[in-house]
């Protein structure tokens, strides 16, 4: 959002913002796709079990519990968390955040 809003985007979606992120020279389109694949995996995760929870009856907190995952999800999380670990340095590093203190 920070990035969309700095080049005066008025894309509201993710990825929308991911792809003018791309055209703006700020990440190349695969890291924008990595990133959609992500937020996608992600989002998906948390619906199913906000779902489970509804099946259950039991309050939906729409959390994530690694120890219900199969492995492939577990493997996939973990790769998900590593893109969203260096889109944060992207943004720390495009922004300066390193210097503020």
């Amino acid at each position: 959002r920070s990035l969309a809003l700095e080049a005066h985007r008025e894309a509201t979606g993710t990825a929308e913002r991911l792809q003018g992120a791309v055209a703006d020279g700020i990440m190349d389109a695969a890291f924008a796709g990595e990133l959609t694949e992500a937020l996608d995996f992600l989002s998906g995760l948390r619906l199913r079990a906000l779902l489970a929870a509804r099946k259950a009856e039991y309050p939906a907190d729409g959390l994530i519990r690694p120890a219900e995952l199969n492995r492939l999800e577990r493997d996939l999380l973990k790769d998900a968390f590593q893109a969203v670990k260096a889109f944060k340095r992207l943004v720390a590093h495009h922004f300066h955040l390193n210097l503020v203190t």
